[in-house]
């Protein structure tokens, strides 16, 4: 359970919260068992997701929006140059997105030219949503266009 917090302060209520729900509804009245851990992790994640990423990432600008989707192909940090590239911009472009990303405590450096994902689990949560914000800007763009 530990693990899975990553030392997140609000992932840590998060997991504690649903794995003690989950020992509940298993009958587990006494502790919480592995059972019950596994599955509050799952949805402590899941509960980080919407009540934490969604909400930070509505908020971006788009273009912030796209580098940290174009940062979240990477497992681990992300080459600032290489950022650029997907997102089919000049590095001198891309760095203000950066540089903001990293003010707003978004993403941070890890070393020269390189920074990664602040906020736990973020990366896994873009990977699941990028669709559907890729779905969103096409039809925007579409909508303009007529």
């Amino acid at each position: 359970m530990t693990e899975a917090t990553n030392g997140y302060p609000f992932m840590i209520q998060l997991v504690g919260y649903w794995s003690w729900r989950y020992s509940d509804v298993n009958n587990h009245l006494d502790r919480v068992h592995m059972e019950d851990a596994q599955q509050g992790i799952k949805k402590a994640r899941i509960s980080l997701g919407s009540m934490v990423h969604g909400p930070e990432f509505d908020n971006l600008s788009p273009m912030a929006k796209d580098y940290l989707i174009a940062m979240s192909q990477d497992d681990g940090p992300s080459n600032t140059r290489v950022i650029a590239e997907r997102i089919h911009r000049d590095v001198k472009y891309a760095s203000v997105y950066r540089a903001q990303l990293i003010k707003e405590d978004v993403i941070e450096q890890t070393g020269f030219g390189y920074v990664d994902f602040k906020i736990p689990y973020l990366r896994d949560y873009l990977k699941e949503h990028a669709v559907h914000h890729q779905m969103k800007k096409d039809i925007a763009k579409a909508q303009t266009e007529d």
